[in-house]
């Protein structure tokens, strides 16, 4: 009996909560759409945590 309700619990579940859908083309950020200033900020972050973190 309990198999049986769980059973159906995942269906209804499954039913009513249908997986996402993926992402497109249209979705997936270009070249154009990256910002240099922005990149280079993030590298010279993470160089900066690495060196900090190899000077402990």
């Amino acid at each position: 009996m309990k198999t049986q309700q769980k059973l159906d619990h995942v269906r209804k579940s499954a039913v009513t909560n249908p997986p996402a859908p993926s992402p497109s083309a249209e979705d997936v950020p270009g070249a154009e759409d990256v910002d240099p200033v922005e990149i280079q900020q993030e590298r010279r972050r993470r160089i900066a945590t690495a060196q900090y973190e190899e000077q402990k």
